[in-house]
């Protein structure tokens, strides 16, 4: 293993670290550089229990390409999506270096050089063309978001940064971040390495989970954001001395608030694999709550007598997922603090992990009829996939309303889950589009249950949805 290499300088747009401030005083010694599952309490715990994430989670990565051919990432569910709105440009290094590191932590595999935080999850990294001369661009940032939210994501990690005097942003920004939130997307970003001279966009926009960073010995870093403008939505982590991967094949240790959110974001991954693994439906922003909610808060002596340096507080994994589970499965004990763990998650023996859907009378709100009209479609094709059963001629009128009367949420659901490869939501979602006999034409649903028949000869749960799909469609014809 090469010794790390010294941390990249400030993102295009970022201010010069003012001397008056150092982060490294001369009396204080460079840390070890950690695995990233060693700069996160309770990730070992996590893994336990998600096998290191679920391949039906999605993570969006708005940031630089990065170079698949690493080691690390040999067989991660990863892809690169065109920017097919802008001209072919030549990649920027330090944005392949950038996006590199930060696909590493993400999905690094078991047993690899750089093991990442949620190896088994499936990310999707889009990458608008930023260098020295060329700032990051809002359109095109608005472009992105749009298309990881259509492509499936269930996270974005938005790491380009665009600084802002007036603590505000591009409207086309805000309204694609916001159509995120509204349809379930959790939307991570660095709070900006600007030592709170501005304000960094799309961190402080309402709802945005924003991330400052810390250091190794846990004392704010004066260069990470902070301010009115994040307050109550953001949340600090570990943003020193993280190995990562780099494009050469090899790994080095980064710092900065982009160092943080990646370990946030993971962290978020395997919390919503958890979710998924219990038998509950996933749902992103409940964990983006949850991580506010029980963030710890710093003292003066690590905030440099200035609170509000640490936004919410302390990212802590274990608080997050006793409050996600208030009445946890048995075997699940996660302690905080966590005791690094060295080793990387165990694959998967094969496949995806399936649960029962949970007990009607254990969660009668997730069956609640009026409940389900107010979830974002994501979350309501994942509902309705746990009632598919319920897709009967003459069975719950009241869920069959609802899905006509939210029949292009559902084939939108139908499409993600597709997508997603998570098979048996998609045949649960098409037994309802069938029954309500209003699914779109372009849809193709007949043509998508004779896919997902020929993806799940297996799974006895997906086939029966299959062929209640097809009786009913062909019911229609008869």
């Amino acid at each position: 293993m090469a010794d790390a290499r010294t941390a990249p300088g400030p993102a295009p747009g970022t201010a010069a670290p003012p001397t008056a401030q150092p982060d490294t005083p001369p009396d204080r010694s460079a840390p070890p550089p950690r695995y990233p599952a060693q700069a996160v309490a309770g990730i070992a715990e996590l893994w336990r229990h998600t096998q290191g994430g679920d391949p039906g989670i999605t993570i969006g990565v708005v940031d630089g390409p990065p170079q698949l051919s690493h080691p690390s990432l040999t067989g991660a569910d990863l892809r690169v999506l065109p920017t097919w709105w802008l001209p072919p440009t030549q990649t920027d290094p330090k944005m392949a270096e950038h996006g590199t590191w930060t696909a590493s932590v993400l999905l690094g595999q078991p047993g690899s050089i750089l093991p990442g935080l949620a190896p088994r999850c499936r990310a999707l990294f889009l990458s608008p063309p930023v260098d020295e001369e060329n700032p990051p661009d809002p359109l095109s940032g608005a472009r992105a978001v749009e298309e990881l939210v259509e492509a499936g994501a269930d996270i974005i990690q938005f790491t380009l940064a665009f600084p802002t005097a007036s603590h505000d942003a591009d409207d086309m920004l805000k309204r694609a971040i916001a159509r995120a939130i509204d349809a379930g997307v959790l939307i991570t970003a660095p709070a900006g390495n600007d030592y709170g001279n501005n304000s960094i966009a799309p961190a402080i926009l309402p709802g945005v989970l924003a991330v400052g960073a810390h250091r190794a010995d846990g004392a704010m870093f004066y260069f990470s954001n902070h301010g009115p403008a994040y307050t109550g939505h953001g949340i600090t982590a570990l943003g020193e001395a993280v190995y990562g991967a780099h494009p050469d094949g090899d790994i080095e240790a980064q710092k900065g608030t982009c160092v943080a959110v990646a370990l946030v974001t993971g962290a978020a991954a395997l919390l919503i694999s958890l979710q998924r693994h219990l038998g509950q439906p996933p749902d992103a922003l409940a964990v983006r709550d949850a991580l506010l909610a029980t963030a710890r808060p710093c003292m003066p002596e690590q905030s440099h007598g200035q609170t509000e340096r640490c936004l919410n507080g302390f990212i802590d994994v274990p608080a997050a997922t006793r409050r996600l589970l208030a009445a946890p499965s048995p075997g699940i004990g996660l302690s905080s603090p966590a005791q690094h763990d060295h080793s990387a998650p165990a694959p998967a023996s094969s496949g995806r992990v399936h649960q029962h859907a949970p007990d009607v009378a254990a969660h009668p709100r997730q069956h609640d009829t009026q409940h389900l009209a107010n979830l974002a479609w994501p979350q309501l094709t994942a509902h309705l996939a746990d009632l598919a059963d319920q897709a009967e001629p003459g069975a719950r009128p009241a869920l069959l309303a609802l899905v006509r009367q939210r029949v292009l949420d559902v084939a939108r659901g139908f499409v993600r889950a597709v997508m997603q490869r998570d098979y048996r939501q998609a045949a649960g979602a098409a037994r309802w589009l069938a029954l309500s006999g209003m699914a779109p034409h372009t849809l193709g649903l007949e043509t998508g249950i004779d896919f997902l028949a020929q993806r799940t000869p297996h799974d006895p749960q997906a086939v029966h949805h299959l062929q209640a799909a097809r009786a009913l469609l062909n019911g229609k014809r008869s």
